[in-house]
């Protein structure tokens, strides 16, 4: 019996790992997007900016809609490339 709960348990963490790295590689497969660091004591939504925009959720300033976007999103809807440039030619930002 113990044996076979080692077993299990190792296979379990196997599939963690594969998991977690194939989330890793699609990560790094994904288009221009603000990559944040969070401080784990902070409360969800303290990062905003001047604008209210929270960063951890993907939202940045657009001068040109006034509200805070996402940027891969406004890219899809707007038809430009899904770059930082891009998206601060679009909003008219000041880079």
């Amino acid at each position: 019996m113990r044996g076979s709960l080692c077993t299990i348990l190792m296979s379990g963490m196997v599939l963690a790992l594969m998991v977690s790295s194939h989330h890793a590689a699609a990560a790094a497969d994904l288009p221009y997007q603000e990559k944040v660091i969070m401080n784990k004591t902070e409360k969800t939504g303290a990062d905003r900016d001047e604008h209210d925009c929270i960063h951890s959720a993907g939202y940045r300033w657009c001068v040109r809609t006034k509200q805070c976007e996402r940027p891969w999103e406004l890219a899809r809807n707007k038809g430009f490339e899904n770059t930082r440039e891009a998206f601060d030619d679009y909003c008219r930002n000041e880079q």
